[in-house]
């Protein structure tokens, strides 16, 4: 599903009507909808993309959606690019607790993965993320009450990779 999604998209396939292109990428997001709904990662990480960045961010909500599928299974990276879609609120509505939970477990994910040996700890890409990863949340401790820090770190301390991630939270609307 996920080779005939790429074969329309990158329009080694076409569809012979008046829409050309336009179509081509209709049939290609099918493809990649079938393989995303069925649990295939790569089809879904394509859909955010698809959604949320090249096309210019015109479907910021379903880009959120897949990216939350994505960072479910506990990436450092994709943990925080949804942290950034709830601080920005990029097709969800903003939520600074969410976003603090979110880059609090992409946080503990990194540093999991370098205890493990799963990381390259002389990847300087790695580091530099890492860095601004503290930074980020630094920041967040400045500005959030007790209340909305002792929320998010009780949401990131009940979540476990490869459940859902929390889509609300109490105090995380408020300023």
């Amino acid at each position: 599903q996920v080779a005939l999604g790429d074969a329309y998209s990158n329009g080694r396939y076409s569809c012979d009507d008046d829409r050309g292109g336009k179509a081509a990428d209709a049939a290609g997001e099918r493809w990649y909808l079938l393989a995303a709904q069925a649990g295939n990662v790569d089809a879904q990480r394509k859909l955010y993309f698809s959604y949320g960045v090249s096309a210019g961010g015109e479907k910021p909500e379903q880009a959120t959606f897949w990216m939350s599928k994505i960072a479910a299974l506990g990436g450092a990276a994709d943990l925080s690019e949804l942290a950034s879609r709830h601080l920005e609120a990029k097709g969800v509505p903003r939520d600074r607790v969410l976003a603090y939970a979110f880059e609090l477990l992409a946080s503990r994910s990194a540093g999991k993965d370098e205890k493990e040996g799963r990381s390259n700890k002389n990847d300087k890409n790695a580091k530099d993320e890492n860095d601004q990863r503290a930074k980020r949340l630094a920041g967040e401790v400045k500005v959030l009450s007790p209340e909305q820090l002792a929320e998010a770190e009780r949401l990131a301390d009940a979540w476990k990779p490869g459940t859902p991630l929390p889509t609300t939270s109490v105090t995380g609307g408020r300023s």
